[in-house]
């Protein structure tokens, strides 16, 4: 089982997930830990830090809410989906946060103001990774049913369905700076890299 990671906005804050359903917050200046957060019922999946704060998003993998702590321990959980979640990411300015998980939907939640929150679907397995690009305008999403698939996040509509092997797709980036270029990894141990404004395979 791996452990998810994930630093915070100012590089000063390290948070980690584990087996035992345990958060921990470690402070990277005194190399300490700093605060243990508990709450998920299963083992922790993924962790996102807000880009503009120290809010952290939350996972497990048998828990059907997402959970957005504050450092003095405390959660909103966001429960919409029907099974455990396996990937959180924010967009670049804080204002959305996309899970997804078993129940092979995407749900995109708008976390100032929750009755904006939308879901994508299409998907025919569960979702393994989900990421925004550097405008927040797309988001790609990796799923156990060999797609990646890019989406249209003001539309709110799939726009695209790329090919990601003929195994599960684990995982998927864009280039943060100029988000042109596509990456993911799969359970076939190939790498592949699309641009992303043309969706033809980088050679």
């Amino acid at each position: 089982m791996f452990a998810p990671l994930a630093f915070s906005h100012d590089g000063v804050l390290l948070a980690s997930g584990d087996e035992e359903h345990l958060i921990r917050i470690w402070d990277l200046n005194t190399l300490k830990q700093k605060a243990v957060f508990k709450g998920h019922g299963s083992s922790i999946s993924a962790l996102a830090f807000h880009p503009r704060d120290n809010r952290l998003a939350s996972a497990a993998l048998a828990d059907d809410a997402v959970f957005l702590w504050t450092l003095d321990g405390k959660f909103t959980p966001l429960k919409w989906h029907t099974n455990g979640v396996l990937t959180v990411a924010f967009s670049s300015n804080g204002a959305w946060l996309a899970s997804a998980g078993w129940d092979k939907t995407i749900r995109v939640w708008n976390i100032e103001k929750p009755g904006d929150s939308y879901v994508l679907e299409g998907h025919t397995k569960a979702v393994n990774c989900v990421a925004f690009n550097n405008n927040g305008k797309r988001l790609v999403s990796a799923s156990d049913d060999g797609t990646v698939r890019i989406w249209d996040t003001i539309t709110r509509q799939e726009l695209l369905q790329l090919d990601g092997g003929q195994e599960s797709v684990l995982c998927v980036a864009f280039q943060p700076r100029s988000g042109h270029v596509l990456a993911a990894g799969g359970a076939d141990r190939f790498l592949r890299l699309w641009n992303a404004a043309t969706t033809s395979a980088v050679p």
